[in-house]
């Protein structure tokens, strides 16, 4: 049983990195296709996809690190 949830506990860290990287990447790109917004707005937008981008890099890299 223990592996069972070790494997689910894997699967959902994947799945979260994966879906915060997408969303950063959409935050940094979005301008390209919805010009239309302030320039107040992307600076918040950019921020918060490093702000996204930097904790999942610690994420992953305490992960790798507790593996080792």
């Amino acid at each position: 049983m223990f592996n069972d949830l070790a494997d689910v506990l894997v699967w959902v860290i994947r799945v979260a990195l994966l879906g915060g990287l997408a969303w950063g990447a959409w935050l940094c790109i979005a301008h390209i296709f919805f010009p239309s917004r302030s320039e107040k707005t992307l600076e918040i937008e950019h921020f918060a996809a490093f702000a996204v981008l930097i904790l999942l890099l610690t994420t992953l890299g305490s992960a790798l690190h507790a593996g080792a």
